[in-house]
């Protein structure tokens, strides 16, 4: 039986699962607008279920972690890819200048939101290249909650929610040229719910169009 990692035990729940359809979807289409399949490269691959996908519609993956064991991991799964474990420290994507024509950075908060990853991303993407991400909206009522949890419990907050979905589209409209925005995560649900409501709200959404709103 294949080990399944953290984050692929966690989209099997009712709210994993949801989230996670709609990451794919948006990875898929995003691919597609590349054209012919060449280089593509996932910061934060951990398991290497989105690199695996990818390898199979026809890209050469190279992967990168800040987990050792996550790498060993993806290499393992994807033997055809280069997996390199980079570190958290070094505000750079360490490839050279328009090298991949797919980049791919879900779920990876600490370095979608630093200051140095906007234009190195724009930096190793060629020409053609198209960017996928996803991004964590200190603005939403989600980011909201989380900060307000953290003043009541002392906790220190992480990389999570430090700036406006608004703020950082301004920066990257420097770089890129936006294709398609959506919004998700609009349910009052942690990662792994099971909750029965999940079907209810991700139909409410649509319903309402909440997904146009990012």
């Amino acid at each position: 039986m294949k080990t399944q990692t953290r984050w692929e035990k966690v989209a099997e729940s009712r709210w994993g699962a949801h989230l996670t359809a709609v990451e794919k979807g948006a990875i898929v289409q995003g691919q597609s607008l590349c054209g012919t399949p060449g280089q593509a490269l996932e910061i934060g691959c951990e398991g290497g279920r989105s690199s695996v996908m990818l390898a199979g519609l026809g890209w050469k993956l190279t992967c990168t972690d800040v987990n050792r064991h996550a790498i060993r991991t993806c290499q393992e799964r994807l033997p055809s890819a280069r997996c390199q474990l980079v570190n958290p420290d070094e505000p750079n994507i360490p490839f050279a200048s328009s090298a991949f024509d797919f980049l791919l950075c879900m779920e990876v908060a600490p370095v979608i939101q630093s200051n140095w990853f906007l234009p190195e991303a724009s930096r190793v993407l060629s020409s053609r290249g198209i960017f996928v991400g996803m991004f964590w909206n200190g603005c939403s009522w989600r980011g909201a909650v989380y900060r307000l949890r953290a003043v009541l419990t002392g906790k220190p907050t992480r990389d999570y929610y430090t700036h406006s979905y608004a703020s950082w589209r301004s920066g990257a409209r420097r770089y890129f040229d936006f294709i398609k925005e959506q919004g998700l995560c609009w349910g009052p649900f942690g990662r792994s719910s099971n909750s029965i409501l999940v079907p209810v709200v991700t139909r409410l959404e649509r319903l309402f169009g909440l997904h146009r709103l990012p």
